[in-house]
């Protein structure tokens, strides 16, 4: 038969205070695990901005870029010379036209 032994009274609260102990240390490390992937994750998504937010300018510049080119092929001398160019004897409408 196994032998009944009783653990002594200072034996348990020393066992209770180093699981005490040990839980708070494990509590700690836990939130330093959780701190660096928080941290990992914002800096990630930090670059990621940044990186988005320079594409956006690019297309900006872009855009505007396109949008003074098709004004330029919009005056009068470009069209013409488009006219001209393709073979069509056209002009732009005077004001003395009814249109």
């Amino acid at each position: 038969m196994r032998k009944n032994r009783k653990m002594s009274r200072r034996m348990s609260v020393v066992t209770v205070q180093f699981m005490h102990a040990g839980a708070v240390m494990v509590a700690v490390f836990a939130m330093a695990i959780l701190n660096l992937l928080a941290s990992s994750s914002c800096t990630q998504l930090k670059d990621s901005i940044g990186a988005k937010t320079a594409q956006l300018k690019k297309l900006e510049d872009e855009c505007q870029r396109e949008a003074a080119r098709w004004a330029e092929m919009q005056t009068t001398e470009r069209l013409e010379a488009a006219l001209v160019r393709h073979g069509l004897a056209m002009r732009a409408p005077r004001p003395a036209q009814i249109v």
